[in-house]
C-alpha cells in the first residue's frame, strides 16, 4: 500500500492516514501502553502525565479516524456516481480536509473527559472508578457520544445512497462486461465497506454500551447467584460426608 503507483491514489492516502490513526491509537490505549500498565499495576498516582498522554492521543486518533471514515465512503460514492463533485477529495484539496479533520479532532478531545486506565477493568475506560466506586456523571463523554451517533448515521446514510446508485447502475447495465477501472474501483469500495461497517459497530458500541452495561452485570450476576446455590449445597453435601466417613460415625445433616 506505501508504493509510489498507490500513493498516487487520494482514496489509498486516506486509507493510509485511517490506518496510521488506527495503528498510533491501538499502540496507545488498547495496545503496548496498556500491556505496560497492567504489567506495571500502575494507577492514575504511578503515571499522570503518561496516563494523560496515552488517553487523549487516543481519542484524538479515534475522532481523526471515524471522521475520515465519513468522507472516505463519501469520497467512493462521488467517484462510483461520477460526480463532478469529486474533485474536493483530490489533490490540495485532501491534505486540506486532513489538516481539518486533525483540527477538529484536537478541538473536540480539548472538551471530552479523558480516557484514564483503570487498574480494576485493565483497560482504558471513560469513568476509571468503575469497579469500586458509584457511577459518576462528570465522567460521561457528551460529545464522544454526539460524535459516535453522528458517525454511525452518517455512515447508514452514505451507503443507503451507494447501495441505491448501485442497484440502478446493475439495473441499468445488465449485460454490460466492467472494465478493468471499474473493477479495482468496486474492489476498493469493498474493502472501505468492511472498514466502515467496523467503524459502524465501534462507534454504537461505544454510544450505548454505558447504557447496557448495568443490565449485562445484573444479568451476569443472577445467573451466576443461580448456579451457585445447588453447586454450593453439592459442596457442602461432599465436605461433611467425608468429614463423617474420616471421624467413622454418622452425621445428621440439616438443611
Amino acid at each position: 500500500m506505501c508504493t509510489k503507483e498507490t500513493l498516487k491514489n487520494d482514496t489509498y492516502k486516506m486509507m493510509f492516514v485511517m490506518g496510521l490513526a488506527e495503528l498510533i491509537g491501538m499502540i496507545c490505549c488498547t495496545g503496548q501502553m496498556q500491556a505496560y500498565f497492567n504489567i506495571y499495576g500502575a494507577v492514575y498516582c504511578t503515571h499522570p502525565l503518561l496516563n494523560q498522554f496515552a488517553g487523549n492521543m487516543g481519542m484524538v486518533m479515534w475522532y481523526i479516524e471515524t471522521t475520515l471514515n465519513v468522507l472516505l465512503a463519501e469520497n467512493r460514492y462521488l467517484i462510483l456516481s461520477s460526480s463532478r463533485l469529486a474533485f474536493i477529495f483530490t489533490g490540495k484539496f485532501l491534505y486540506m480536509w486532513f489538516v481539518g479533520i486533525t483540527i477538529y479532532s484536537i478541538v473536540m478531545t480539548w472538551y471530552t473527559p479523558t480516557m484514564l486506565f483503570s487498574g480494576v477493568a485493565g483497560g482504558f475506560l471513560a469513568d476509571p472508578h468503575v469497579g469500586y466506586l458509584p457511577q459518576d456523571e462528570y465522567f460521561f463523554q457528551t460529545v464522544t457520544f454526539i460524535h459516535n451517533q453522528v458517525i454511525a448515521f452518517s455512515l447508514v446514510i452514505v451507503y443507503t445512497f451507494v447501495g441505491v446508485h448501485m442497484f440502478k447502475q446493475k439495473k441499468d447495465n445488465r449485460n454490460v462486461v466492467l472494465g478493468r477501472k471499474a473493477a479495482e474501483d468496486y474492489s476498493l469500495f469493498l474493502q472501505i465497506s468492511i472498514i466502515s461497517f467496523l467503524a459502524f459497530g465501534t462507534a454504537m458500541g461505544y454510544a450505548y454500551g454505558r447504557f447496557i452495561e448495568s443490565f449485562f452485570f445484573n444479568s451476569k450476576k443472577q445467573i451466576k447467584q443461580a448456579f451457585k446455590l445447588p453447586w454450593d449445597m453439592l459442596r457442602e453435601s461432599m465436605i461433611f460426608s467425608a468429614s463423617a466417613t474420616v471421624q467413622g460415625r454418622p452425621v445428621e445433616q440439616e438443611y
